[in-house]
């Protein structure tokens, strides 16, 4: 699993190979494809109970006698003036109190609604038959959803996820340096399967991979792409369960996805999330890639692991996620578009097409002149067909600025190359020297170049010939 620091984009715990070029082979089977689709279910929206009175309350009638009647009594001024004013306070007291029932509005009237009816405002009122009181709208049931909490919501997930577990493979890899784990996914039934080029390379001189069920396959490389990150190998099986591609273009923010791989070498876990970014451009190692961003949690071992949508379709192979400490939860995967693109032009032409490539071999070129020393990215051969063959471009020129930015390794000239595509027009600064270089003269070497400025436009190339 490659993590970089969100402040400099730099990998943490891989080194580069140091190739400018790629030996890659050819060719597996074209894969087929296949569909697996989930069912959506139906919530019914809970009805309220209706089977209390109109105000929570239960009544019963009593028997009670009246009391005998009181002979009369004359009635004089002052107590005419005291029985109005009890009347006018009994009138306003119970006006008062019908006020408070009326707007409380923490009873429940619901045996006592008798039928709908639309309001001036257009929302939905309920009267009450007995009392008249206007009651509150009823709640409308909304969009039919699947409630995370639902067993329809749940078997989504199983379902998908038992589907594509299959699919997906633990590698683990030997090289002459050292050992790593990582992820697969079984793209073809001939045991082809997709995985990160910084999980399984050609240096590598071992590659085990465990299948779900558990049995154990050798497995050897097939070819693959340093900048595109893609790897192919191969089992030697004929009836192996494949992934079918999904379409990562139709991804868009907040589509659910499973994540699938072998996190810490610990074997096969699945973890949820969304699409965080559909389409984000991250520079990882020698390249600037765009890639689909996503909240699933991802960890070291998941590298080459399948990300899968709720149809049960590959839209992703997982190759980076953002290191940090006070960062969680930002991983990214490889669009699948991107990935059949890499598979079908391996396969067809052993490497990327429609990628910029200047088409020349560079060497870091080391000149010492106390107290100085100059590191230079020199042009040691210029490839017949390339795009500098087309150019003003010389053998002996120093690569000094790419677009205005400057050329301080070949890993930064990868990153500038990744970012344009056959077509392009660019700029090229070069440092052009006007002396031979005696090994004594480093400084005078340095000193006589001429910058001179080179517009490139890139061809299709192979840089395999």
């Amino acid at each position: 699993m490659r993590d970089f620091e969100p402040n400099d984009n730099e990998w943490f715990g891989d080194e580069d190979s140091g190739q400018s070029r790629e030996d890659i082979t050819s060719n597996p089977a074209e894969p087929s494809d296949s569909d697996r689709d989930a069912d959506n279910g139906e919530v019914t929206p809970l009805k309220s109970d209706s089977n209390r009175d109109g105000y929570g309350y239960s009544y019963s009638s009593g028997d009670f006698r009246p009391e005998p009647k009181q002979p009369k009594k004359q009635k004089n001024g002052t107590s005419l003036l005291l029985i109005s004013f009890c009347l006018i306070l009994f009138i306003f007291i119970g006006v008062s109190i019908g006020v408070i029932f009326n707007i409380g509005g923490g009873f429940d009237h619901s045996d006592r609604i008798s039928n709908n009816n639309a309001g001036t405002n257009g929302s939905s009122v309920g009267e009450s038959s007995q009392t008249g009181i206007i009651l509150p709208a009823e709640t409308a049931p909304g969009a039919t959803v699947i409630a995370p909490d639902t067993e329809e919501y749940i078997s989504i997930f199983r379902e998908v996820s038992s589907n594509c577990l299959k699919t997906v493979v633990q590698i683990y890899v030997q090289t002459a340096s050292g050992s790593g784990a990582g992820s697969g996914v079984i793209y073809d039934s001939n045991g082809y399967i997709v995985t990160n080029y910084h999980v399984a390379d050609n240096t590598a001189t071992s590659i085990t991979v465990i299948l779900y069920d558990g049995t154990e396959y050798a497995a050897k490389f097939i070819y693959g792409d340093e900048l595109a990150d893609i790897s192919v190998i191969k089992i030697e099986k004929t009836d192996c369960e494949y992934a079918t591609f999904g379409d990562s273009d139709q991804m868009t923010y907040g589509d659910l996805v499973l994540a699938i791989g072998n996190p810490q070498g610990l074997g096969l876990s699945v973890t949820d999330g969304i699409i965080s970014r559909p389409g984000e451009n991250v520079t990882v190692g020698n390249a600037t890639m765009t890639l689909l961003r996503t909240s699933a949690a991802i960890n070291g071992g998941n590298s080459g692991g399948g990300l899968f949508n709720m149809r049960g379709e590959l839209i992703g192979i997982v190759n980076a996620k953002l290191a940090a400490s006070s960062i969680d939860n930002i991983g990214y995967a490889i669009p699948s578009t991107t990935v059949v693109k890499c598979l079908n032009d391996l396969k067809a032409h052993g490497y990327i097409t429609g990628r910029a490539y200047l088409g020349v071999v560079v060497e870091t070129k080391q000149y010492t002149s106390w107290p100085y020393q100059y590191n230079l990215l020199q042009i040691q051969e210029i490839l017949e067909n390339g795009s500098a063959a087309q150019s003003d471009l010389r053998v002996g020129d120093i690569l000094y600025q790419y677009e205005g930015k400057n050329i301080t390794s070949f890993e930064v000239l990868s990153q500038q190359l990744t970012k344009y595509s056959v077509g392009d027009t660019v700029k090229l600064t070069v440092l052009r020297p006007t002396i031979e270089y005696t090994g004594k003269n480093a400084q005078q070497y340095i000193n006589s170049a001429q910058e001179v400025e080179i517009e490139i436009t890139f061809v299709e190339f192979n840089p395999n010939r």
